[in-house]
Parts: C-alpha cells; structure tokens; sequence
C-alpha cells in the first residue's frame, strides 16, 4: 500500500467516520475516496490540499510520512468536536447535507482563503463578466465583488451560475453549475458550462474521451454551432449544469394532428349553423 491510501484509510478510520461521511468532507464521491485507498487511483492536487487543510497538516507530510507514526500531530478535522463524535459538523438526515449553527460552511472549513458563503449561494457571471473571470477565476477579491443568490432546493454543494447566450436555448438564462473536480466524473451525454482558454465560457453537451485521447467531445443544442474536440489542456473549469432559471417560457409543441381536428369540428360547426 502507498502511503497515501495508507494515510487516507488511517485518517478516515481514526476519525470513526464512513467512505461517504469522508467524502462528503473533502468535497468527491464516496467511489472515488474507495479508489484512492484501494490505489486504483490518485487523489488530485486539489484533493490533496483539501485533505491536508482539513486535517491541519501539509501536503508533504500527508504524501510523504506514514502518519500512523506521527504522534505530535493533530489529526482531528478542524471544525469537529470530538466529544460528541465526527458528525457534529454535518447533519445528514434524509440524505441532504445541512450545516448546524455555529459551524463554519464547508468551503471555509476546507479552505480559508475561499470568500465566506452560507448555506447554497450560489455566484453569478454575467455575459459582460466572461472575459473578467477568464483571468480571475481563482482571485477571492474579484470572487468576492460576484453577485450571489440561492436557490433552496438545491443540495448543498459549491455552485456558479453562469449568463447564458446564444448556445442555449434560451439566451440569458441562469445555467446554474456544480464543480466537477475530477475530469473522470465528467458523464455522456449530460450538460455543462465549459470555462476554457481558447473558446471561452461556452455551454455545451459533452461526451468524457479523458481516458483514451485526453479530450472532449463537444456538442451543441444549436445546429449553428458544429460540435467540435477540445483537449482537456484547454479546460479551465467544468460545471455540471443542476438547473437553469429563465424568465422565458418554452414554447408549446404543435400536434398537427390536434389542428386537424380542430379544424373538422369547426367546419362541421359551421355546416350545423348553416341548416
């Protein structure tokens, strides 16, 4: 075993808590926090830091120490009072994830350079905005000028919602996304908002060739817009689009076959009227 499923385990299990409860914490799911340990994968970077974050150590410690062996080290998650056992942070009833009172959100308690938010607010990026966030997307000063809205029904995770244009088929609604932090979770045939460094933030339909060419397969709803191959070197962010808010209604479709008769009765109607 590698010393970071090595640690990973030892961290989850000295702490009593599930593959799930734990990938809850570190923001993935409970299937890949069962790869990490089984070393059928390796955790991101960025899963890596949130990790150490949340335990109080740094990356090289967690990758480069056995931490059974570690005795002056706290290895209690910050924000989890061990009197009253790992689960006082989150309260997961129903399946839903809620933050009690008192306790820091989950990107704060991962992450305390990360702007302050509560409970599901979700930021927003206008279309003049784009350009802007291509560059800024990780400033917490230019983060933190956003502005932000909740949506209640939503689960509780890190959402953005992005100004839709043309590519939609409704320009300048809402797409309203969830980070995906792991390119191998990105699913076919489902929607997303692409923030990438030749094309820009762009909304489409993806197919995951991550695994054999190290790409994308891009296609639009719009037939104006081709689909097209982009490699992953180019993806900045990728938001799994969870709902969109529009103020304009879809359009009702037209059953031919319902005019038809329409039109039979009327004549019919007509031919009654004229007796």
């Amino acid at each position: 075993m590698s010393l970071i499923s090595n640690n990973l385990k030892y961290l989850r299990r000295l702490n009593g808590l599930t593959q799930e409860q734990f990938a809850q914490r570190i923001g993935t799911k409970r299937a890949n926090v069962g790869a990490y340990e089984e070393e059928r994968a390796t955790p991101p970077v960025d899963t890596l830091k949130t990790i150490a974050g949340l335990f109080g150590i740094s990356v090289d410690d967690f990758v480069q120490k056995d931490l059974r062996n570690v005795s002056d080290t706290n290895l209690t998650p910050i924000g989890i009072d061990t009197k009253q056992g790992p689960q006082n942070l989150f309260d997961f009833q129903s399946g839903n994830t809620e933050l009690k009172p008192g306790t820091p959100s989950q990107s704060n308690a991962f992450n305390a350079s990360e702007p302050k938010r509560s409970g599901n607010n979700i930021q927003l990026i206008r279309r003049f905005q784009f350009n802007e966030y291509l560059v800024r997307s990780k400033d917490v000063s230019f983060l933190k000028t956003l502005t932000d809205f909740q949506l209640p029904t939503l689960p509780f995770g890190e959402y953005r919602a992005f100004e839709a244009t043309e590519d939609f088929a409704f320009e300048g609604a809402l797409l309203i996304g969830s980070l995906v932090k792991n390119w191998y979770d990105i699913a076919d045939g489902k929607n997303y908002v692409l923030v990438t460094k030749a094309h820009g933030i762009i909304y489409r339909r993806v197919y995951n060739q991550v695994k054999i060419k190290g790409t994308l397969l891009l296609s639009s709803d719009n037939q104006r817009f081709p689909s097209t191959e982009i490699s992953m070197n180019d993806v900045i962010e990728t938001w799994e689009i969870k709902a969109f808010v529009s103020q304009v209604l879809p359009e009702p479709s037209i059953s031919f076959d319902k005019v038809n008769n329409l039109v039979d009765e009327l004549k019919f109607e007509l031919e009654r009227l004229k007796k």
